[in-house]
């Protein structure tokens, strides 16, 4: 029995192939090179676009309640490269286009963002300075002689980034005597994300005197930053 069911999977398998596939932004690049007669999908928001983008994208925001009707307009047989802010919504937008028939769809992990990381070209508007603000020693100098540091990685168009900000604000008032909360906007910091090799949102780091006590990749509610913030003043 167990030997039919298998049979019957690799033939539906087989007949309906995964087309999503996510890619590395070296693979990404490279696929994009090689491949002709191709659509590059940006799903950010305009205010996000405005901070440069891949060219010869075409821009569908994917909150856009039209979404899914803008992406109908696409040929389904067409490769379709599509990419956010961090790979999230480029991800969603990627099983979509897969549901709806779309042939081959290539999502990259990761985002715009590093691909910016990555030193890889793109489109810089007018308002975008390609500001790289801090490097690490700058960094290192601002809090060598701060006892304890909480950094926040963060970008304004970052869901969980958002969702962090108000308990933030909230213990750095309560813990200002304890702990000095810096928060790092990631669009304006670039060469201190290549510095540190971060390479998503949110993360986190705590230091003592410039020395890297703790780091975490991704969401903290307020009950853990606060843990977090307890178990290295008393260390």
């Amino acid at each position: 029995m167990k030997k039919i069911l298998f049979f019957a999977f690799s033939i539906l398998v087989y007949l309906f192939p995964e087309s999503q596939t996510r890619l590395s932004p070296k693979d990404f690049r490279k696929k994009l090179s090689v491949t002709t007669d191709k659509l590059i999908l940006d799903v950010r928001t305009p205010k996000e676009i405005s901070k440069g983008y891949l060219k010869g994208a075409v821009f569908m925001d994917f909150y856009d309640s039209s979404f899914k009707q803008q992406v109908e307009t696409i040929d389904k047989n067409k490769p379709v490269f599509v990419y956010c802010a961090i790979g999230g919504r480029s991800w969603d937008a990627a099983r979509i286009m897969t549901d709806m028939g779309f042939k081959e769809v290539y999502d990259l992990k990761g985002g715009i963002i590093v691909w910016k990381i990555k030193n890889y070209p793109y489109i810089r508007l007018s308002n975008d300075s390609g500001r790289q603000g801090l490097n690490k020693p700058e960094f290192e100098k601002m809090i060598s002689n701060r006892s304890l540091v909480f950094v926040d990685f963060y970008a304004p168009w970052c869901g969980p980034c958002k969702i962090m900000l108000p308990a933030l604000d909230s213990i750095e008032k309560e813990m200002k005597d304890t702990v000095l909360i810096v928060k790092i906007n990631a669009d304006e910091n670039l060469q201190l994300m290549k510095d540190y090799h971060i390479n998503s949102l949110p993360y986190i780091m705590v230091l003592n005197k410039g020395k890297l006590l703790f780091t975490q990749d991704g969401f903290m509610n307020s009950a853990d930053i606060r843990k977090t913030i307890r178990r290295f003043y008393w260390n």
